[in-house]
């Protein structure tokens, strides 16, 4: 059996660091040769961070141990070493602290997915299972009376590699050697037992039996320093994945492995369900960046306030929580706000325009069509077909990798009050952020997410409709439809939004006509827009760099749909 002092060489791995980093000399470092090119990648970062092939700490320490965690602690005790990294600047800097332990983060949790004998990746796998067991005979095996329920992490190519050291040597051909090189290489992409199946039958007992060490020893050795590349590569990926600056754990892995040992005896469905699941979770990281705002937000609520200039009190309001920020953390927050007002004044197109300036993300949920509150928290666990909510998806596996999205509700007052289940339920919670550190989607409810740094806006056209403890969980503007002079930077900020943002936008004049502006002012914001858009494109059609009246006119397709169109046919 392979043993934890047979996979430690500490002159080997120590000596190959120390080439690459002779800073390293003084320092403790003492890991396998699996774990030996996460510790690389973390010096390499710790360089980064530095900004220098010398960096400044006092203290260094990096050893491994048992993790001591999951159901069947030792076969994963075979193949699974968790790193144990203690370290110390010589001068305290907050912001670089923070990223030498997001860093030292990673190289534990990667540490923990990974051989620590080969490098190879670990599978979580069921062997207690009789199934997997007949068609995987060179799992490992566990004493009786230490059964337990849960999967264990095996690497795939040592184990193999042990059970065939007990095998007698015999002469094998290379296509049988194909055979089952194949059936190990279909093992990281199986889903579903059928999948397993068909992977394992490749792999035969006498199979194994004929197999020849020498042989399949050159070939692994091939194997395995092209699988350790690709790893490598990986990883890294994962690393530049994790965001930079300030970031904040979204959610516990240990949580996403419990998640599998609580299911292994479900149905199949949902076992097939949750792994594919728990496979897209662990490519992201658990940590997510903290959108902060930017140095000229000052100026930026004042251009704010000429583009948007009836909604005066709630840009002041984001003026006052940004300069709030400001004295802290820098982080973009601000407490949930409720825009009440008639339709087409504007209040999505501010939330675009925020989300836009910040460079955070941005989610709408259409209350109105909502029927449950699935949409936003996901469906019950025990439905075949259940799915995780919005927020879940957004949090935990978002490609903004944001903790703090801008989410919008809108048309909050057109819930659908007459539903069993009531859309809005989740937001008794999810608005107060202290709850919100808990937040459980329906689907996963194992997993606890961290939604307290969620960014909520919701618009409605009235509040009659909204229940008093929601209501009183947002700060409610009341915003009046423009008037005449505001209209007027209304229609001048559309305007030049369009000859800023669209491709052909340069070509036309840079200030809009007076008299087109006037036509422009007896219709809502929204509406201002799309004729806008309409009138540049029959400005184009004529060859024309300028907008005439008669473009708005003819963009009006409410005006015409009143007074009929027809078609006369010739005789």
């Amino acid at each position: 059996m392979y043993t934890f002092k047979e996979s430690i060489n500490s002159d080997v791995t120590f000596q190959t660091n120390l080439s690459l980093h002779p800073w390293i000399e003084h320092f403790v470092i003492r890991v396998s040769v699996g774990l030996s090119f996460i510790v690389n990648d973390f010096l390499n970062n710790i360089e980064d961070i530095f900004v220098t092939d010398k960096p400044d700490l006092a203290f260094l320490r990096i050893t491994e141990e048992v993790d001591g965690m999951g159901g069947n602690q030792e076969i994963s005790a075979l193949y699974q070493r968790k790193l144990r990294i203690f370290m110390q600047a010589d001068h305290q800097i907050k912001a670089r602290d923070e990223a030498l332990i997001h860093m030292a983060e990673n190289a534990i949790f990667l540490s923990l997915k990974t051989c620590f004998r080969c490098g190879h990746e670990l599978e979580m796998i069921n062997i207690n299972d009789d199934e997997v067991r007949r068609l995987a005979p060179f799992l490992p095996t566990m004493p009786p009376d230490k059964m337990c329920r849960g999967d264990a992490s095996i690497c795939i190519s040592c184990a193999v590699g042990d059970w065939k050291k007990d095998k007698q040597e015999i002469s094998y051909s290379t296509a049988e050697i194909d055979a089952v090189d194949g059936g190990k290489q279909h093992w990281s992409d199986m889903n579903d037992q059928q999948s397993l199946t068909e992977a394992l039958t490749k792999i035969t007992e006498e199979e194994a039996e004929c197999l020849s060490n020498t042989e399949k020893r050159e070939r692994s050795a091939i194997q395995q320093a092209k699988d350790n590349e690709n790893k490598r590569d990986k990883q890294k990926d994962a690393l530049l994945k994790a965001p930079s600056g300030k970031s904040v754990a979204i959610f516990d892995m240990a949580d996403v492995d419990k998640l599998l040992s609580d299911n292994s005896e479900a149905s199949r469905d949902q076992v097939a369900r949750i792994k594919g699941l728990v496979k897209k979770i662990k490519q992201v990281s658990p940590r997510k960046k903290l959108v902060t705002i930017p140095d000229q937000w000052c100026e930026y609520c004042d251009n704010l306030a000429l583009k948007f200039p009836n909604f005066t009190e709630v840009i002041f309001y984001l003026r006052n929580q940004l300069a709030l920020s400001d004295l802290g953390d820098k982080v973009l927050r601000f407490l949930p706000i409720l825009l009440v007002g008639g339709p087409g004044i504007g209040k999505s197109e501010i939330c675009l325009t925020i989300s836009e300036y910040f460079a955070t993300t941005l989610k709408i949920i259409d209350i109105s069509s909502a029927q449950t509150g699935t949409a936003l928290t996901g469906s019950e666990s025990y439905w075949g077909n259940t799915q995780p909510g919005m927020l879940f998806t957004e949090l935990v596996l978002g490609v903004g990798n944001v903790a703090n999205p801008i989410i919008i509700l809108d048309e909050l007052d057109k819930a659908n009050s007459s539903s069993d289940y009531d859309p809005l339920a989740a937001l008794h919670t999810l608005l107060e952020p202290r709850q919100a550190k808990r937040f459980q989607d329906l689907s996963v409810p194992d997993i606890i997410v961290d939604a307290s740094h969620v960014i909520w806006i919701a618009t409605a056209n009235s509040i009659d409709l909204i229940e008093a403890p929601i209501l009183d969980r947002f700060t409610v503007f009341n915003i009046a439809d423009p008037d005449a002079d505001q209209m007027i930077a209304i229609v001048n900020s559309q305007y030049q939004r369009f000859i800023d943002k669209h491709p052909s936008g340069g070509v036309f004049e840079k200030e809009i006509r007076d008299d087109v502006r006037n036509e422009l002012c007896n219709h809502h914001p929204r509406k201002v827009r799309k004729l806008l858009e309409q009138a540049f494109g029959l400005a184009a059609f004529d060859k024309r760099n300028y907008l005439i009246v008669q473009d708005i006119k003819d963009s009006d397709v409410s005006k015409k749909r009143k007074s009929g169109i027809g078609f006369i046919m010739p005789v």
